[in-house]
């Protein structure tokens, strides 16, 4: 086994209680009480994809390779390559956030169906399930080349158009990002099912806006905000308009050696890049490393107000989990986060990586067939 870089330390994970995972999934409840932004927000870069396609042709992302030592010691004998890897998950990130870069609502939607290295995305409608408010999506990636292709890409987010122009808003349902492998013999990867409702149309995010625009505020009573959320989440759950639509469903893909290791989180239990390099999230192997309290913030929310307030820290609770007792601090923790500085992130989450799994690859994105639906 031939080594480069400087070798990653191997550490023993352990595994913690499920209190952080509660409040994640009390956190994905809350969701929808959050106040969207405003219609046409999309970004003013593009209006079509030959705009998009020079946008993202000029930007280059690069990955700083980590500048490390010759590791040292006996190696077992193989005819694989390993390159020590930092995952460097912040500039994935920002490169994901840079190529946002499709037209926003009402703008002009000059689509094409878009294929790089061999690699596309699929759509197709499924069949109306047991409510008729929301449509589902069937979206993922298939590799047509003779090639092996290892990637980090969103799930697919659908873009609806009417009357040639953008009927949804492209960049606010977009899934998790993932770390996706595919080769000759097994072409596809990245399945999912993506429900689409009212909320995520331009008129349905405006008739939001609308909505909040009356909130009366802070002096609101406990029975008026129920009331208020309650209508909101109405509004984002109802049906789409009436009308016939285009839908496609786009990703940026990132190659590399960030898609390497990724590849070996994955391998290893860790499925999600972002919640890898998040220690607040059971499916991190930061998780319950106690080194990273120093990092770590808790928000609690004040069940009269509904207001937030940041605490830095958590305490420790037992050996098996963190504390979500305060003291001193009356609310539910709603969320608890952690801000590592990357350069501590890529020391704890540095990997030997098969020079297989790297595509020399620039970062790019991939736009499906389109397909047309009627709601009646």
């Amino acid at each position: 086994m031939e080594l480069r870089g400087l070798a990653a330390a191997e550490s023993d994970t352990p595994v913690f209680a499920s209190k952080v995972a509660d409040a994640v999934a009390r956190r994905a409840g809350k969701r929808r009480l959050v106040k969207r932004s405003a219609v046409g927000a999309g970004s003013a870069l593009a209006v079509g994809s030959l705009a998009v396609g020079a946008v993202m042709q000029a930007a280059h992302f690069d990955f700083a390779p980590f500048s490390g030592v010759e590791a040292t010691g006996t190696a077992t004998p193989s005819p694989e390559t390993y390159l020590a890897v930092a995952y460097e998950w912040e500039a994935v990130e920002q490169a994901f956030r840079d190529a946002d870069l499709m037209p926003g609502c009402g703008e002009p939607a000059a689509f094409e169906p878009r294929t790089e290295h061999g690699l596309t995305v699929t759509l197709e409608l499924a069949p109306p399930g047991i409510s008729a408010d929301y449509h589902t999506f069937k979206v993922g990636f298939h590799n047509a080349s003779d090639d092996e292709l290892t990637f980090i890409a969103n799930t697919p987010a659908i873009v609806l158009v009417q009357g040639g122009r953008v009927a949804s808003d492209p960049n606010f349902f977009q899934g998790p990002t993932k770390s996706i492998n595919t080769d000759p013999e097994r072409p596809t990867g990245g399945n999912s099912n993506v429900l689409f409702e009212n909320g995520f149309t331009c008129a349905g995010i405006k008739a939001w806006d609308d909505h909040w625009k009356l909130w009366p505020g802070e002096g609101a009573s406990v029975e008026d905000r129920n009331h208020w959320e309650t209508v909101a989440n109405q509004i984002s759950n109802g049906p789409l308009s009436p009308g016939e639509y285009t839908a496609y469903a786009w990703s940026p893909v990132v190659f590399g050696d960030q898609a390497g290791i990724a590849r070996v989180w994955r391998e290893d239990g860790y499925y999600y890049p972002y919640d890898i390099a998040n220690p607040a999230y059971p499916s991190s192997p930061l998780y319950g490393d106690e080194s990273m309290l120093q990092y770590c913030y808790s928000e609690v929310e004040d069940p009269s107000t509904g207001e937030t307030t940041r605490w830095d820290g958590v305490l420790p609770d037992d050996p098996n989990g963190f504390s979500w007792a305060i003291e001193g601090v009356e609310g539910e923790v709603v969320h608890f986060g952690c801000e590592v500085p990357p350069e501590i992130l890529a020391d704890k989450l540095r990997r030997l990586v098969p020079e297989s799994y790297i595509n020399d690859y620039e970062m790019t994105y991939i736009i499906s067939e389109p397909i047309t639906f009627t709601v009646e």
